[in-house]
């Protein structure tokens, strides 16, 4: 037996799948021109640049936010304000319309005393 010949042989047996060329996969047509893409929203250009928390008159617990609208037009939307003192959590909504280009400044209080806050509690707001 040639032993060339049998290490050839057994050579292209073990690469039979690697030496085929591929074949063509894809699409056989062009791609058709998409729809056209809905312009974006202001929805993004909305948004809450400072917060801070202090004590009202009375004693409760104040929220401070500043809304800023980036976008030209005036938007309106709903600040969702959420004190949380350990396992109690308070939560507070306004609307707010802020026109194009401008911000507003939005006080929201809650029903729990900013005593019972500080060292022990948390805000978080966002905007829908």
């Amino acid at each position: 037996m040639d032993r060339r010949g049998a290490i050839r042989l057994v050579g292209l047996a073990l690469t039979g799948g690697c030496l085929s060329t591929p074949s063509a996969t894809g699409p056989r047509n062009p791609p058709t021109a998409s729809e056209s893409t809905p312009p974006p929203t202001d929805r993004t250009t909305v948004r809450v640049s400072n917060l801070d928390v202090e004590e009202a008159a009375d004693g409760a617990l104040k929220l401070l936010a500043t809304v800023v609208n980036e976008g030209e037009t005036a938007q309106t939307r709903t600040l969702r304000a959420n004190a949380t003192i350990g396992e109690e959590s308070y939560v507070e909504t306004r609307s707010v319309r802020v026109e194009g280009d401008s911000e507003k400044e939005v006080a929201v209080t809650f029903d729990v005393t900013y005593d019972a806050f500080t060292g022990n509690g948390s805000v978080n707001v966002e905007l829908r």
